[in-house]
C-alpha cells in the first residue's frame, strides 16, 4: 500500500503553507451602532518575509474598500452588518501574486464564528524558511491535524518497510 500520492511539484517550484481567514463577534447590545451588529478582522499568515503585502477588496459601502498592508500582521479589523466576499490579493517575496477570495461570515451557532483555511502555494525563487509552526498557536486546531497526518504518514512507512 501506497501512502503517498503520486503528485509531483512541478520543476523549479517549491512549496509553501499559508493560513488565512476571518474571525467575526456580535457586539453586545451595549456596543452596538446603529445597524452595525459585529467586529471583525480577516487575516493572512505565512512564514516571516514569504510575504510582501497582502491587499484586500471590502464590500463596496466601505468608505476605503480597497486595503493594502504591508508588513505583519496582514490582518484589518473592522466593524459591520453584514456578509460579503472579500478579494484578496497576496504579494510574495518574489512578487508572485497570489488571487482569491474569502466569504466573510459573521452569522452562525455562537457569538464567535471563525472561517479559517490552510493551503499550499507554489512558488519559484529562493527562499529560507524559518520554522512553519510560527503561523500556527500549538492549540490551534489545524496545527494538531498536520502533526497527527504528518505523525500517520510515518508509521504507514515505517509499517511498509518492514
Amino acid at each position: 500500500m501506497n501512502s503517498q500520492t503520486n503528485f509531483k511539484i512541478p520543476a523549479g517550484y517549491k512549496t509553501a503553507v499559508i493560513n488565512y481567514g476571518s474571525i467575526a463577534t456580535m457586539l453586545t447590545p451595549e456596543e452596538k451602532i446603529n445597524e452595525i451588529t459585529h467586529k471583525w478582522e480577516v487575516y493572512v499568515n505565512a512564514p516571516e518575509g514569504f510575504i510582501k503585502s497582502v491587499t484586500y477588496r471590502l464590500h463596496e459601502t466601505f468608505v476605503n474598500p480597497v486595503v493594502t498592508i504591508t508588513k505583519k500582521p496582514f490582518m484589518i479589523q473592522q466593524l459591520g452588518w453584514g456578509e460579503f466576499t472579500i478579494q484578496i490579493k497576496v504579494t510574495l517575496f518574489n512578487n508572485d501574486k497570489l488571487h482569491f477570495s474569502h466569504f466573510l461570515k459573521l452569522h452562525g451557532p455562537t457569538n464567535v464564528v471563525k472561517s479559517d483555511k490552510i493551503d499550499t502555494v507554489f512558488y519559484r525563487g529562493q527562499f529560507n524558511f524559518p520554522d512553519q509552526q510560527e503561523i500556527f498557536d500549538d492549540s490551534d486546531e489545524f496545527y494538531r491535524i498536520e502533526k497527527a497526518i504528518d505523525k500517520t504518514i510515518e508509521e504507514l512507512e515505517r509499517l511498509e518497510e518492514q
